[in-house]
């Protein structure tokens, strides 16, 4: 079964846990004891079905690149951003995005960051010189709509929450292809990102943002090197989920929010974070956070010799944020939103 690498402190907090319960565990043990015997055919469970197509049922809204992207054999990450129109049949009005979910289109595709400008602040990408990332402006104007990376689950907001899309915004797909270089392992892809818009009023506008500190340097065949960040709700909020990333190095991370009257709580801790594993964390019940809580975000890596032949990459250089998967990033990912702010509310 897939992994679960959040602490057993957490156990039950989270709405999608993979875990097997201590009878659960102890009825295989048995079974394992016993030689694995083959039960009653006739008590066995129907066959599972696998749903077809798109998890959410039908989309009310899907986009792809337009035409498809070549990554050429040279390459071993590329970053590449392909920006599309929505045209108006498709939205024809604001909406807010109760889901969204991804198909990936080849098999050089590690993940993919769906963002949507706002039509009333930014400009088309087509207008920015230069990289698109970079641009201050382009930033202030998009608004994450969520991802696909190795591990993740199609997981809906709750009910009551969304992500406002507006009419005429622009959609872009953020790609991190990742392969063998050499001759003959490029591939075509053609990505695909499907959208459910919410059938049930929204009350809570929802933010994906992260923590992050950024200008850290990870010191050669470093074995335990600790990077840190924190962000302070200036609101009362309300968190929805949390999403550590790192990379090849990245061994374990922490959340902890401090509240405003002096105490602490440790809202995840990853002790075996898995890089294959980009696990978002989602909340049985929203997490409601006091203004002035300020939550710090910790990171442990390991550069060492060891963990390089095992993870593949190279312990003898400093290494720094980065995109390319044999450098690192330390993004504590978080989806949550302000409390009686009230919505900005899509077109009725």
């Amino acid at each position: 079964m897939p992994p679960w690498h959040a602490s057993e402190a957490t156990h039950g907090v989270f709405h999608n846990e993979r875990t097997l319960s201590t009878k659960e565990i102890a009825t295989i043990t048995e079974w394992v004891n016993q030689r694995a015997p083959r039960g009653n055919p006739k008590d066995a469970p129907a066959p599972v079905e696998f749903p077809s197509g798109w998890y959410m049922g039908e989309p009310d809204l899907v986009l792809d690149f337009g035409e498809p992207f070549f990554v050429p054999d040279d390459i071993q990450d590329l970053y590449h951003n392909v920006t599309v129109d929505i045209p108006e049949s498709m939205l024809s009005k604001d909406e807010w995005v109760q889901a969204i979910e991804f198909q990936p289109g080849s098999e050089v595709v590690h993940h993919i960051i769906a963002y949507a400008t706002d039509p009333d602040v930014a400009y088309s990408s087509a207008d920015v010189e230069g990289d698109v990332e970079a641009d201050e402006e382009f930033q202030r104007g998009r608004t994450m709509l969520g991802g696909l990376a190795p591990g993740t689950d199609f997981d809906p907001f709750p009910e009551g929450y969304g992500l406002l899309l507006k009419k005429g915004a622009e959609m872009t797909f953020a790609m991190h292809y990742h392969k063998e270089a050499g001759p003959g392992t490029g591939q075509w892809d053609n990505s695909v990102m499907a959208v459910k818009f919410a059938d049930k009023p929204v009350e809570n506008e929802l933010l994906i943002t992260t923590i992050a500190h950024g200008a850290f340097e990870i010191p050669p065949f470093q074995e335990h090197w600790v990077v840190s960040g924190a962000k302070t709700f200036d609101e009362d909020s309300t968190l929805i989920s949390l999403m550590p990333h790192t990379h090849l190095r990245g061994v374990e991370s922490t959340y902890t929010a401090f509240y405003p009257d002096g105490t602490s709580e440790e809202l995840l801790h990853t002790p075996n974070y898995d890089f294959n594993w980009q696990t978002v964390y989602s909340f049985n019940e929203p997490k409601k956070i006091p203004a002035g809580t300020r939550i710090e975000f910790e990171l442990i890596y390991d550069n060492s010799k060891e963990n390089g032949e095992r993870a593949g990459f190279d312990p003898s250089r400093a290494v720094h944020f980065g995109g390319p998967t044999t450098d690192e990033m330390d993004l504590g990912w978080h989806t949550y939103s302000i409390d009686n702010k009230g919505v900005s509310g899509a077109d009725d």
